[in-house]
C-alpha cells in the first residue's frame, strides 16, 4: 500500500513540475508589449481564474493550435 502512495506522489510531483515548466515558458514568452497585450486580452476572458491558471490555459491552447489540434487562432 505504501508503494502505491509513493508512486502516486511521484506521479503527482512530475505532473506539477511539467505544469510549472509550461507556466514558466508562457511567462518567458511574454517579451514584447504586443505579446503582453494579447495575453491580457486573453486573460480577460477568464475573470474567475487566477492569472497563473489563465497563462496555463493560454499556453496549452497555443500548443494545441501549433500542433494542429485546434483551428481557432483567435485565442493566441
Amino acid at each position: 500500500m505504501a508503494k502505491k502512495w509513493e508512486e502516486a506522489r511521484v506521479a503527482r510531483e512530475a505532473k506539477l513540475d511539467g505544469l510549472q515548466e509550461r507556466l514558466v515558458g508562457a511567462v518567458d514568452g511574454l517579451v514584447t508589449g504586443e505579446d503582453w497585450q494579447r495575453a491580457m486580452t486573453f486573460t480577460a476572458r477568464f475573470r474567475s481564474r487566477s492569472f497563473n491558471n489563465t497563462l496555463l490555459i493560454w499556453s496549452q491552447h497555443l500548443d494545441a493550435f501549433e500542433s494542429g489540434r485546434v483551428s481557432d487562432s483567435a485565442w493566441v
